[in-house]
């Protein structure tokens, strides 16, 4: 439950704040802040409420309780075209918390908004060096200035800019484990959210053991105790030893989806399928079409030769009487029709 005066419940981010906060161990009347996500009256009052840490924030969209639209009025009734480099501000108190709500304009169109509970508004040492386009269409700056509160937030804004950098660039779950499947996307984002907090939690609490591990070798270090599911460990192995996925003419490795299943959530299609080849051409050389009730044998298979697109299969029966798989086959025969030779194989007709 919010501590806000209205009893609301307590919004996600606000939530999310309070458990990075608890976590990482900041002291009473400590400091954090954040961005635009995080920032609203909610957090502001909850933080200092619970734990006692004092906290600055940007607000975009959690404007609730926020005088956003007085805040531009006034800035824009006080300077009017001259906003650049100026800002207004309006304290008061919620829940026993002491505010400071800023409007700030770096520049003549853009307005950000933030909100406080420590730090004073007075003109900052530092100029802000505001770039806009100038009349001859080159690129121009100006020197502005901005307030104490906000030049001190902007100076711990790139780390978050580092969080992202590690989830989306480096550990990159998305591009590891690729979907069509919106719901399964969602979840590898929450999921690399949740590795790279704790990676950075980990790294604050014993900067010694983690500061030269970086957040992949982390996650390895995570998944060490987890086995591999025995139905994939074939097609694992097959993929390492030459096969990749089969596309079809628009390159997806998955149909698209038709009739009553499109309209489901399970926005995935199954696997582009070929006939093996090797399968096929051993179905023939025992007795083929002169054999009564004789029928060629079509193996369905999601894999094929990375190097000539034919559809082949990396498994071995051993009733079958090989010794070889379809794949080891077509690789290491000395057949000229059945070895690899960068050219898709699809008649098998000439093979009786």
């Amino acid at each position: 439950m919010s501590p806000l005066p209205d009893n609301s419940n307590m919004p996600v981010h606000t939530a999310e704040v309070l458990r990075q906060v608890k976590n990482s161990n900041v002291p009473r009347g400590g400091w954090v802040g954040g961005d635009a996500w995080f920032g609203s009256i909610h957090t502001c009052v909850t933080v200092m409420k619970r734990l006692g840490v004092n906290s600055t924030w940007i607000v975009k969209n959690n404007s609730s309780f926020f005088p956003q639209r007085p805040l531009l009025a006034i800035l824009k009734a006080r300077y009017d075209s001259n906003v650049a480099g100026k800002w207004v501000t309006m304290q008061t108190t919620i829940a026993g918390v002491n505010l400071i709500a800023v409007a700030y304009a770096w520049s003549k169109k853009g307005v950000s908004y933030f909100i406080s509970t420590c730090g004073n508004t007075c003109p900052s040492f530092h100029l802000y060096r505001s770039k806009f386009e100038d009349e001859f269409g080159g690129a121009s700056y100006k020197d502005i200035q901005r307030p104490e509160i906000c030049e001190f937030l902007y100076e711990y804004l790139p780390i978050i800019d580092e969080h992202n950098k590690q989830r989306q660039h480096v550990l990159n779950l998305e591009k590891c484990w690729a979907t069509k499947c919106c719901w399964f996307r969602l979840s590898t984002t929450l999921l690399g959210m949740a590795v790279t907090d704790m990676y950075r939690v980990y790294r604050h609490h014993d900067i010694n053991t983690y500061q030269n591990m970086g957040v992949v070798s982390f996650s390895d270090k995570i998944c060490a105790g987890l086995k591999q599911r025995s139905e994939r460990e074939a097609k694992v192995k097959a993929n390492g030893n030459g096969l990749i996925r089969i596309r079809n003419s628009h390159g997806e490795m998955t149909k698209a989806i038709k009739g009553k299943a499109s309209k489901t959530r399970n926005l995935q299609g199954s696997s582009v399928q070929g006939t093996c080849w090797i399968c096929r051409l051993r179905s023939c050389t025992k007795g083929g079409p002169q054999t009564r009730n004789w029928k060629r044998k079509y193996k369905y298979t999601s894999y094929c030769c990375k190097d000539c697109l034919t559809p082949l299969c990396n498994e071995l029966n051993p009733k079958d009487g090989y010794e070889l798989t379809c794949f080891d086959e077509h690789m290491n025969s000395t057949n000229v029709f059945i070895r690899c030779n960068g050219s898709k194989k699809i008649k098998t007709d000439n093979c009786h």
